[in-house]
């Protein structure tokens, strides 16, 4: 029987700069919903340890969330079945995805984290040895109120003045921080700094004074993070000023402005009318590319010389920014 297949939503494109992770998001429609059986997506494992939870809500979120992880997993030809794939929880009680390789008959273990908020639902999980965080946050103005027990004093970010989404946005962070810990609140959120080093980029420490490299970006009305061990991407830093031009580009940019000096003159010339013609009786056939030219060339009146001048240096003054050629 084949299990059908929710539609989950990859936010890679959002995190560019975590190639050792991959998040994805699910939107439940309700929380019961097509795609949901466990039968077709846990292990006989995961279902007893779902068949603990009684609360109707908390069951469907814990389903659901695992249901994304391995949905995740067979995108990326990480397994060829759910069934191969089993989220367990190690001593500490951070989770781990168990994926078994029916060719080999061996299993490796990946770092993995789940979150969900309301409707969303996000899984994440990391190879090469990464260990990952993820949460969601919908903003809330009752986090205001209970930021003496999250926020740090030397916590820091570029939100200007809105302090919802600053909250927010910290609340997120050290969820996932101490997921990844795998601490959970005994991780002590004001014990962990938060740093935000350009806009969406920031560098948490943990209490032991371990370095993680940090990412969040908006979705609507949601904040999501990530948190991981390995360093972020290089991405060009847009305050940097920008580098010289070369010596080749200078010569390149003063042949085209010589050139453009020139069609600009002609222009003018045609406007005026004050092109060259050709004496009457002169060949014209096709084919003939001689042309009688007259003995004295008329010179052009002072004032459309001054209007000349006036046009090669409004060239000037406009090209010299560069902006217009684009080098």
């Amino acid at each position: 029987m084949s299990s059908p297949k929710p539609t989950i939503y990859e936010l890679q494109e959002l995190l560019p700069d975590f190639p050792q992770i991959r998040v994805a998001c699910w939107h439940l429609e309700g929380l019961k919903q097509k795609g949901m059986a466990p039968e077709l997506w846990l292990t006989e494992r995961e279902r007893a340890e779902l068949e603990t939870l009684h609360h109707e809500r908390r069951r469907c979120e814990w389903t659901a969330a695992r249901i994304a992880l391995k949905r995740l997993l067979l995108l990326d030809e990480m397994v060829r079945s759910p069934l191969h794939a089993e989220i367990r929880k190690d001593q500490r009680g951070q989770p781990r995805v168990v994926i078994y390789e029916p060719d080999t008959g061996r299993y490796s273990e990946l770092a993995c984290s789940l979150a969900h908020k309301n409707t969303l639902v996000v899984a994440a999980y990391g190879v090469d040895g990464a260990a990952v965080g993820v949460d969601i946050e919908r903003r809330s103005w009752r986090l205001t109120y209970l930021s003496n027990r999250y926020v740090a004093p030397g916590d820091s970010l570029l939100t200007g003045g809105d302090q919802i989404a600053r909250c927010t946005v910290l609340w997120a962070f050290k969820e996932a921080m101490s997921k990844l810990l795998g601490q959970g609140y005994a991780a002590g959120f004001t014990k962990i700094a938060c740093r935000e080093t350009r806009y969406g980029y920031c560098e948490l420490m943990a209490p032991d004074g371990t370095s993680f490299r940090g990412r969040y970006v908006w979705l609507g009305r949601y904040a999501l993070t990530a948190v991981s061990n390995m360093d972020t991407a290089e991405t060009p830093d847009q305050t940097a000023a920008a580098p010289a031009r070369p010596w080749y580009r200078q010569l390149t940019r003063a042949r085209k402005l010589r050139q453009r000096r020139r069609e600009r003159a002609v222009a003018e010339s045609l406007k005026n009318g004050s092109v060259l013609q050709a004496e009457p009786g002169a060949s014209t056939a096709e084919g003939d590319a001689t042309m009688e030219m007259p003995e004295e060339v008329p010179q052009e009146p002072s004032d459309r010389k001054e209007a000349a001048q006036r046009s090669d240096d409004t060239v000037m003054d406009s090209d010299d920014s560069g902006e217009y050629w684009g080098i």
